[in-house]
Order: structure tokens, then C-alpha cells, then sequence
């Protein structure tokens, strides 16, 4: 799949009538693995974040209903 890849960047630069060199097209793939790996680091970072909020909400808002004798407390294991 990486020879199929580096053949088609190198393809892309020979049509755009560039100066083609497959030392650029292995570097371009490289920045597109680089790229992809960041952005979803960056999703993974997002919803972890998210599920910590809303856990924290989640928790302040039952500890909230335990003290105003809304929700019976659970005396646990």
C-alpha cells in the first residue's frame, strides 16, 4: 500500500509538471501519516475531555441531590 501511494504523489508531481523525485513523494507521504496522526490525537483528546466534564457534572449534580435529601444516600459495598 506505501509503494502504491509514494507512486501516485510521485504521478501527481510528474502531471503538475514539477520537478518529480521520489524523495518527495516518500517525504509527502510521511507529512500525510504525520498530519492524520495528530488530528486524531487531537479527537482522542477532545472527547476524553468531554467525557471528564460531563463526568464531573454528573457527579457534582448527584452529591448536590444527595445533600438537599432529594436522592436517599447509597451507603455502599
Amino acid at each position: 500500500m506505501i509503494f502504491f501511494y509514494i507512486h501516485a504523489y510521485y504521478q501527481v508531481s510528474k502531471n503538475r509538471e514539477e520537478n518529480p523525485r521520489i524523495s518527495y513523494a516518500i517525504s509527502f507521504l510521511g507529512f500525510k501519516i504525520l498530519q492524520n496522526t495528530f488530528q486524531i490525537i487531537i479527537l482522542l483528546i477532545f472527547f476524553i475531555s468531554i467525557g471528564i466534564i460531563v463526568s464531573l457534572f454528573i457527579l457534582s449534580n448527584l452529591n448536590l441531590l444527595e445533600s438537599i435529601h432529594l436522592l436517599p444516600k447509597n451507603p455502599g459495598l
